[in-house]
């Protein structure tokens, strides 16, 4: 007997999903303060439209996620954070540079140091 693999999208998801949560918040502001400092810094053209079309595709499923409740849009509306905070981390080494600004994680390792008696980073 060869059993029906559809997906499950006939429940909608908890009601808790429409709403937006804090962290949602949270990113959508950290995106878009990037966004306008790039955008007044005036020279980085294809970083700021990548920032907005990860944006945009957060937005949307976020809207989505909400105006449906639907569990498969809801589970890519959580996935989409994780995509967003690599993407974030990653583009800073270029970013940084960008906007004129010296990079401080030496600074920030030094702090590390302060508090725990060791350097922090993954790579050490």
């Amino acid at each position: 007997m060869v059993q029906d693999c559809k997906l499950n999208t006939g429940q909608p998801a908890p009601d808790y999903f429409g709403k937006i949560f804090l962290h949602e918040f949270f990113m959508a502001a950290l995106f878009l303060q990037i966004t306008t400092r790039l955008l007044v810094a005036g020279h980085a053209w294809i970083w700021i439209l990548a920032y907005l079309c990860v944006f945009v595709i957060y937005a949307v499923l976020i809207w989505k996620g909400i105006k449906t409740l639907s569990p498969i849009i809801n589970r890519a509306r959580l996935l989409w954070n994780i995509i967003l905070m690599n993407f974030a981390f990653t583009s800073i080494r270029y970013i940084i540079p960008l906007l004129g600004k010296n990079p401080l994680d030496s600074h920030l390792a030094k702090i590390d140091y302060w508090i725990v008696g060791k350097d922090l980073s993954i790579w050490a």
